[in-house]
């Protein structure tokens, strides 16, 4: 009997202290989730923090020696920048480095990039170069006069070209071989302002503008010199009017999608071989600039409240607004650069990340400012007139 009663005070004192390690252990689990979880609040909010901050100022982490900048253009070439000129065209690498140059004599160089692919060419003469990353690929001697050219991330080349009241729209392989011509009129099917193609290079889209009954109508085609567009007169295979409207600009974007920009506002078409409209947006307010990249199209007008000069829009394709925001700075440049938006003047700079957090402002000191492009998450590549120089904010 007692040894029973010894048996159960036994037991009952291991349960208590069995208790009681489960107790403890259940404390220390507790704190170390509360721990966890201050931890991932400090990080959150050190992101939001991160993410919010807005830079004033720079350091310099390199820059070019003797570098003539002052006459030539530069534009972002995937994660390099191509310098182009009256004398030539170079490729320039983040260390401020020429990776190759090619000699050539233009009077008035114009370029367009297509993710590994450009093409400069001679505006109102006859000479087109086609280039890769690599090297000059192709070159054109037009007929006629050009007025806009446009490659394709396969190397082929849309061109505008201008033959007193006629103008035509031809199509180059990437060798410079002539693939399509087609001449238009100013009463049919109106004058050629503006012309992209597709990346794969099978559809050329052109913003045409003329007038009916008095009234200013824009046009814009889309041909297709793929199996698709063969047995189409002139090779249109869909096309859209709009009336006492002018569309200045064309683009087609990396995933095939088409964005043309109107005075009062932009449409999308999508389509691999029949672009249709899938999105018109519309505005009420006078559009001073655009801006896009792959994903985005962005427009900014004069502020009708006065409180600052400027309010800019940002639309996702779909159509719907992700941010308006309102600006001072009178820019000269607006552009969207690695996911970054960049406005510019000689002197002053505003960049704006695509959520709407204002990420830099302030002034450059190293002379009027040429170009902006942003090489990495912090760094960007100023080109101004005291040379090239990679940046870092802070």
């Amino acid at each position: 009997m007692e040894q029973n009663k010894e048996k159960q005070s036994q037991s009952k004192s291991k349960g208590k202290k069995q208790t009681r390690q489960t107790r403890e252990q259940r404390r220390q689990l507790e704190m170390i989730l509360v721990g966890i979880l201050i931890l991932i609040v400090i990080i959150v909010i050190a992101v939001l923090v991160i993410h919010r901050r807005t830079y004033h100022n720079y350091s310099v982490l390199s820059s070019s020696k003797n570098e003539n900048v002052q006459a030539y253009g530069f534009v972002q070439f995937e994660d390099e920048i191509l310098k182009y000129g009256t004398d030539g065209v170079s490729l320039v690498n983040q260390k401020e480095e020429t990776v190759w140059s090619e000699d050539f004599q233009m009077t008035n160089p114009t370029v367009d990039v297509c993710e590994n692919m450009a093409v400069v060419a001679d505006k109102d003469a006859t000479s087109i170069y086609i280039l890769s990353k690599e090297k000059v690929v192709g070159t054109v001697q037009t007929s006629k006069p050009i007025l806009k050219a446009r490659v394709a991330r396969t190397g082929v080349v849309a061109a505008i070209l201008q033959d007193n009241d006629k103008t035509w729209v031809d199509f180059y392989a990437k060798d410079g071989s002539l693939i399509a011509e087609n001449q238009t009129r100013i009463d049919s099917p109106g004058y050629p302002v503006d012309i992209a193609v597709s990346p794969n290079g099978k559809i050329i889209m052109v913003s045409y503008l003329y007038v009916e009954d008095a009234q200013t109508t824009s046009y814009v085609a889309f041909y297709n010199f793929g199996d698709s567009g063969q047995s189409e007169i002139d090779n249109i295979v869909s096309g859209y009017t709009y009336k006492d409207v002018i569309v200045p600009q064309t683009i087609y974007l990396k995933d095939g999608s088409a964005l043309a920009f109107r005075d009062n506002g932009f449409s999308v078409y999508q389509g691999e071989n029949i672009p249709k409209e899938k999105k018109n947006v519309e505005m009420t307010s006078e559009i001073v600039s655009t801006f896009y990249n792959d994903n985005y199209a962005g427009v900014v007008f004069k502020d009708k409240d006065n409180n600052k000069n400027y309010v800019m829009r940002v639309y996702s394709l779909n159509g719907k607004m992700k941010f308006e925001k309102k600006f001072n700075i009178e820019y000269t440049q607006i552009k969207i650069s690695n996911e970054m938006i960049i406005m510019n003047n000689d002197t002053q700079v505003c960049m704006v990340d695509l959520n709407g957090n204002k990420k830099f402002d302030g002034n450059f000191g190293e002379g009027t400012i040429q170009g902006i492009f942003r090489i990495a998450s912090n760094r960007y590549m100023v080109v101004s007139e005291s040379g090239i120089k990679t940046i870092k904010l802070k």
